[in-house]
């Protein structure tokens, strides 16, 4: 099985549009099509599962209400500026 956190990050090269550009990873030269090779070449035996979910479901929030301690909590605030993060891929990695 393959669990994929797909959307426009992973299979639209960093959000590109198309574009040639990601304002995340910069050229997407090397990313065009390679999400489409992998999904057309993975054997017929081997079931893919595809997740859109995430965008809408935070997370972090408890974190900044005061739940918890310790690195992952620290690590997990400055990774998100205090705030909170889109849950696509703990949302994958919960369907796997």
């Amino acid at each position: 099985e393959i669990y994929y956190m797909d959307g426009g990050y992973n299979f639209g090269c960093g959000d590109s549009k198309g574009s040639g550009t990601s304002p995340w990873i910069g050229s997407t030269k090397d990313c065009d099509g390679a999400a489409q090779y992998v999904i057309n070449n993975v054997p017929r035996h081997i079931v893919q599962y595809f997740t859109l979910n995430g965008e809408d479901e935070r997370t972090g929030s408890r974190f900044q209400d005061g739940c918890g301690k310790g690195p992952v909590k620290d690590a997990y605030q400055i990774y998100t500026n205090y705030g909170t993060r889109p849950s696509w891929d703990l949302i994958a990695v919960y369907f796997a």
